[in-house]
Parts: structure tokens; C-alpha cells; sequence
């Protein structure tokens, strides 16, 4: 919508420091993944206070990806704690299999 000009270069932002600006927050590292985590809730409240898109169905797709994003990484960060390494194949296997399938939906909306 019109008045979202700013929406685009809020994107690119987001787009930035997911892909670019994490890589220089300790590799590897859980304070890695609390970044990623804060920039992606931060961008699904905006998404979702402002809906930008003239096409609902365009802003619930955004919505649902960056849920997915979200979903990702804190399943990563349960891999990133689980130093026990207690979870069974089977159950990593489930895992993730509704990771793919939560990232493949995206798709079909």
C-alpha cells in the first residue's frame, strides 16, 4: 500500500542483518542465534501491526515466513543447548521432517 513506501527498505534491513550483519555475532555461537531470533520477532511485529501488502493473502504469506523463520531458529537454538545429546534419531528425524514441511507450506498458501 502507498502509505508502507518505508516497507521496502525496512525488508532490505531485515534481509541485511539476517544474512550479513549475524555473520560477524560470534560465529556459531548462541548469541548468534538470539540476534537472529530478536530480528525476526521484531520484524513479524511490524509485519503484523501494519499489514504493508495491498493483497491479504501477500501478508499472510509474509507472516507465515517469517513464523517459519522463527520456528527455525529456535530449533536451532534447542540443538544449540542440547549438550546432553539425549534426543534420539527418531525424534530428530520428526523434527526434522516438520521443519521441511513447515518451510515447504509457504508454497502452497
Amino acid at each position: 500500500e502507498v502509505e508502507y513506501w518505508w516497507f521496502e527498505l525496512f525488508e532490505m534491513a531485515r534481509k541485511l542483518c539476517m544474512t550479513s550483519v549475524l555473520v560477524f555475532v560470534s560465529v556459531g555461537s548462541l548469541g548468534q542465534i538470539l540476534v537472529g531470533l530478536i530480528v525476526i520477532f521484531a520484524s513479524f511485529v511490524v509485519t503484523f501491526s501494519s499489514l504493508p501488502y495491498v493483497n491479504r493473502n501477500l501478508d499472510r504469506c509474509q507472516l507465515f515466513a517469517l513464523a517459519s523463520q522463527f520456528i527455525v531458529l529456535q530449533y536451532g537454538l534447542v540443538l544449540h543447548l542440547d549438550v546432553s545429546n539425549e534426543t534420539s534419531q527418531s525424534e530428530k528425524a520428526i523434527v526434522n521432517a516438520v521443519m521441511l514441511m513447515l518451510n515447504g507450506a509457504i508454497f502452497f498458501l
